[in-house]
């Protein structure tokens, strides 16, 4: 169960990043700002296992 957990925890990281990378790229009209998805993967990767 607590498996499940932190994978929904990272799924949910990975899609509120996406919106805000979205937003990020609607504001600013320019593919330059935002993230690309392995760099969102690799924060919430980063975020939840700080090595």
């Amino acid at each position: 169960m607590k498996q499940k957990n932190i994978i929904n925890h990272i799924l949910l990281t990975i899609v509120l990043t996406w919106e805000l990378n979205f937003i990020i790229r609607i504001i600013f009209k320019s593919k330059k700002w935002g993230f690309s998805f392995w760099d969102i993967l690799h924060i919430t990767i980063s975020l939840h296992f700080p090595f």
